[in-house]
Order: structure tokens, then C-alpha cells, then sequence
């Protein structure tokens, strides 16, 4: 069975600008579709993988781009790499002033190699690589190497359209995943490829559930980019199932796919629910409030905090965004995310679609027996204050109404009501006092929550200071499951955590298990709005150390 992919956007936008020409400036290279930081954890760069260089003055200020058969030479710019007894220079995709792409040639020798761009007679300093055989990573469709995945739905050789919520894979059916970095070929990098299975050691994790590809391999269109097929497993949905490929061993950066039974409409047990989705599907978009009460237990006590959010968000920013991740959208599975110097100052991903903010009011009126609360507006449709802490903290166990006042222009006057239970108690944090090792198997247990409106998240995350990354993971299972283990696989992404140069305190890295209630339990209606959520998570937090 052969697969084509009508269109594969692997090209960038670029800002076009002239300049007056001066030596090429080498500053990294990456896998192009991962785009793992070099600094992190990660393969490397596989034998035969595609790989994009950044820098300055390394190619025409105007774009250009080559189809296959590749040349060696595009706009005046060659990347030539060397190793230990090998000297070749690497076929190209395209060029520009700021990045260069190429495939690193199959027959590199495994270890360190050096990449250096010579544009205009002019050669860039050294950049050193790591090469590996294997280093898959998978392309996305926002081409940052997070959020939804370039995958296709197998219908016929004729309809294999683009996975997304509102064209879910089924159960039973295959998909075509896209990536680069399954290892070498035996031919000419730069022509159409060989097909041909390229590891015998494939295995795609699909939310909680692993499976064998019956493809993995070059693609028969596009040089150095892979193919790995499989069929989609029963027992998992959801519109954003993490997705995973583990090739020898060693992980690709995750992703997700959406997934629904035939004729359903996907959903997520920690996001949109069916009808939601449905009503975003036939719409167009959906109106949405979420407020937010949250309790977080660590080293210097409890603090309690409050939260709403209104907005409006279309199917195509759904689509289209920057690749916000529900992160606990399949209970008992994990995903992996980076983050970079300069994202947030926030240890988990991050929502940076184009939504349209929605004017609920002036503030959010929190109340408890005996107490109350106002939940500022800090700018349109959305609504933040710190509820207590040191000491004189809100959020406890027992019934909490909340209200918009006479409401605004968009959402209309509405009230809603929330039981927060007791929260859960992690009941062997004690054993990570000593820290976390990165080559083990990582166990959490807990007692209590309620199965039925609750779920369990686990995360954490490590901060190597010196180059400026973050990398940290977030698992979700059932509150009935009482235990989870990370698999060594995901807690050895993680980089050993260490502070910049020249800090003194601050965290580098932490570990927390808690509590969030499933968006089932927390509706409620209010005028305008095609959902609402009144949602808790109550979290302990322990800074650790990664090692």
C-alpha cells in the first residue's frame, strides 16, 4: 500500500530584507521537524535526516527553494560537512539570509561532524553536530514541532485528508505520520528515495496505547522525509491524543492526533466535551468561559488563586494556532513539551492561538459560607486575583458560588455553583527529597479523589540555566488509579537541572502531583456563552532536582 501526501509545507516564512554582504554567522542546527534545542536531551541529528541551520548572511536575502533531484549548491550557498575521514557537502531544500536546510548526507559517520555554509566565497564558522542512525522527529502542522501532528487519514489512495478534530482518525483505520530522521538510505540523498522499511524497531504510542507500524520509511516523493504508518488502536480517543514514535529505542518529540469512533465527534474527558465539539464543528467557532480556582501546596506554603477566562475561537484558529496542547486530554498517557528562553516565565506549555476575548463584566464575585472574594478584570475577558496565602488561605473544601454582577456586552449575567472536595494526598513525595533520577522509572502514589469527577495529573519539569531551555512533562490518569509511572523514556528528556550562570536560588526544576475536576462536572450556562466551566485543581509542588 503506497501513500502520497498531496501538499507537505516544510518551507518557512521569512522576512525578506536587504543587506550588504558579510561572512556567514553559523549560530545552530536542528532537526527540522522536532526542532529539539541542541542543549537538551535529544538523538541528534540522524544519518540521512533533514535538518535546518540558522544564523546571518547565509544565503540571498530573497528565499530560494529547489525541488528534487536536490542540488548541492542553491542561491550561491553550500553547506559542507565534515568528519573524521569524510568530506561532503549536503544536498539542499532552500536558502535564505537566516536559515539553510539540507539533508545531512546518509553516509556520515556516526559522532561528532562539524557544518560550516559558505555564501558569496564566503565561509561561516564551525557549527559541531552530534550523528546518529536513528533520530526521528515529526513534523507539525504550525512547523514548530509541537501541538497537532502531519498526519494524514487513510480513506483511499485518492482521500487522505489532514487529521484534525474536525476530521478525526477511527479506530481500525490507517494514518500516515510525517517526519524525518529515520536513518540512512542506500542511493542518492537528494533523488526520490527508495521505499522500504528503514528499522525493524518502530513502535508509535498512541495515548496510552503502543502499536506496530506496518510502514517506516522514506516517503517515494519527498527526499529525506519518512513515513511512519500504522493503524489506529481501539480504546483511545480524544481530539488531542498524544502521539509518539519510538524507533530503536530512542523517542521522537510528541505530538498529538485526534481520534473518534466512526461517525462521532471527537472529545477530550479534560477538555470539550461531544456536543461542544460537534457545536464548534458546525459553527464555526465556539464562545467560551472557563473560570478557574486553583490551590498549589509547596515548600513555603499553600496559596490559593482564581482565574477566568471568555473568549471566542474559531475552527480555523483551532486549526491554524500556534499549537496550544490539551495536555491531559487522554488519561493515562503523558506528553512531552520544551520550552525556550524567552516564552514565558511558566513551567508548562502555553496557549498562544488568536482568540477573540469575550466582555463578561467588570469582575468575577467569589463567595464561600461566611466569605468573599472579587476576581479582577486585568484586561477583556480575563480575570485573575490571588485568593490567599502565608497563611490566610480561601479555597477550602465546601461549597463555592460564583457570579459575573449584570454582565457585559457579550456574556450576559450568569451564576454558578462548585464543590471542592478534599483534595488528594501524595502519599510517597517523601521519596523525592533526594531528587529525581533521570535514568529510572518514575512512581507516584496517592489516595482519594472521586474517579467520577476527578482526574490525577503528574507533572514536572527541569530547567538547564546555562543554555536558556526547559523541557518537562505532563501525564493524566484516573483519580481512581492511585499510582502512575512515568516511564524512564520521558523522564530522561528531561535536561539535569542547574541554574544560569551567575544566579544564586530561584527553582530549576519541580515535581507535582494533584487533582483537577473533569470540565463534565463543572458546566454551567450564562447568555452568549456555547459553554461554561467552573473547574478546581489543587496540586502539591516540590522543587527538585533532575539528575
Amino acid at each position: 500500500m503506497r501513500f502520497r501526501l498531496s501538499l507537505l509545507w516544510i518551507f518557512p516564512l521569512l522576512c525578506l530584507s536587504a543587506r550588504a554582504q558579510q561572512a556567514p554567522q553559523f549560530n545552530a542546527v536542528m532537526n527540522a521537524a522536532s526542532y529539539w534545542l541542541p542543549a537538551l536531551p535529544n538523538p541528534g541529528l540522524a544519518q540521512g535526516s533533514m535538518f535546518v541551520a540558522f544564523g546571518t548572511n547565509l544565503g540571498p536575502a530573497r528565499l530560494a527553494m529547489a525541488d528534487p533531484p536536490l542540488p548541492k549548491s542553491l542561491g550561491d550557498t553550500v553547506v559542507h560537512v565534515s568528519a573524521e575521514g569524510f568530506e561532503e557537502d549536503a544536498y539542499l531544500f532552500y536558502t535564505s539570509a537566516t536559515q539553510v536546510a539540507g539533508i545531512l548526507p546518509s553516509r556520515t559517520p556516526a559522532g561528532g561532524a562539524t557544518l560550516t555554509v559558505t555564501y558569496g566565497g564566503k565561509t561561516s564558522n564551525r557549527i559541531y553536530v552530534w550523528v546518529t542512525a536513528r533520530g526521528l522527529g515529526l513534523l507539525t502542522r504550525n512547523q514548530a514541532g509541537f501541538g497537532a501532528a502531519t498526519l494524514q487519514n487513510y480513506n483511499s489512495p485518492a482521500d487522505q485528508p489532514i487529521n484534525s478534530p474536525a476530521a478525526p482518525a477511527n479506530p481500525g483505520q490507517a494514518v500516515i505520520l510525517w517526519g524525518t530522521g529515520l536513518g540512512a538510505i542506500q542511493g542518492d540523498d537528494g533523488a526520490t528515495p527508495p521505499v522500504g522499511n528503514l528499522s525493524d524497531r518502530v513502535e508509535a504510542l498512541v495515548g496510552s496505547a503502543t502499536v506496530t507500524p506496518f510502514y517506516a520509511g522514506r516517503s517515494s516523493q519527498f527526499p529525506s522525509i519518512d513515513q511512519v504508518n500504522f493503524v489506529v488502536p481501539d480504546g483511545v480517543h480524544g481530539c488531542h491524543v498524544p502521539l509518539a514514535v519510538r524507533v530503536d529505542g530512542i523517542l521522537s518529540n510528541y505530538v498529538t492526533m485526534a481520534i473518534a469512533p466512526p461517525g462521532k465527534t471527537c472529545a477530550d474527558p479534560s477538555g470539550l466535551g461531544e456536543a461542544e465539539t460537534a457545536a464548534l464543528m458546525q459553527k464555526g467557532e465556539l464562545r467560551v468561559g472557563v473560570i478557574n480556582l486553583g490551590r498549589v501546596r509547596g515548600a513555603a506554603g499553600v496559596s490559593d488563586a482564581g482565574s477566568g477566562e471568555f473568549l471566542r475561537r474559531t475552527l480555523a484558529q483551532m486549526h491554524t494556532g500556534a499549537g496550544a496542547v490539551d495536555v491531559y486530554s487522554t488519561l493515562g498517557a503523558c506528553y512531552v513539551y520544551t520550552m525556550r528562553a524567552g516564552d514565558r516565565a511558566e513551567w508548562f506549555p502555553f496557549d498562544v492561538m488568536n482568540n477573540t476575548p469575550l466582555d463578561a463584566g467588570q469582575a468575577l464575585n467569589l463567595a464561600r459560607a461566611g466569605a468573599a472574594k472579587t476576581i479582577a478584570l486585568t484586561q477583556k475577558g480575563s480575570f485573575s486575583a490571588s485568593l490567599g496565602g502565608e497563611g490566610q488561605t480561601f479555597l477550602e473544601p465546601g461549597e463555592y458560588v460564583v457570579d459575573n454582577g449584570s454582565g457585559g456586552a457579550d456574556v450576559g449575567p450568569f451564576r454558578a455553583t462548585l464543590a471542592i472536595p478534599a483534595p488528594v494526598e501524595w502519599t510517597n513525595q517523601a521519596s523525592f527529597a533526594a531528587g529525581v533520577s533521570r535514568g529510572a522509572e518514575l512512581t507516584v502514589e496517592w489516595t482519594g479523589g472521586d474517579p467520577e469527577r476527578e482526574f490525577v495529573f503528574i507533572a514536572g519539569a527541569s530547567m538547564d540555566g546555562q543554555f536558556g531551555a526547559t523541557r518537562g512533562f505532563v501525564c493524566s490518569e484516573s483519580a481512581g488509579a492511585h499510582r502512575f509511572q512515568v516511564p524512564r523514556s520521558i523522564v530522561g528528556l528531561l535536561p539535569a537541572s542547574r541554574p544560569a550562570p551567575g544566579v544564586d536560588g530561584g527553582p530549576t526544576a519541580f515535581l507535582a502531583v494533584g487533582t483537577q475536576l473533569l470540565p463534565a462536572a463543572g458546566k454551567f450556562t450564562a447568555p452568549g456563552l456555547d459553554a461554561g466551566y467552573f473547574l478546581y485543581a489543587s496540586q502539591t509542588a516540590l522543587e527538585v532536582t533532575y539528575r
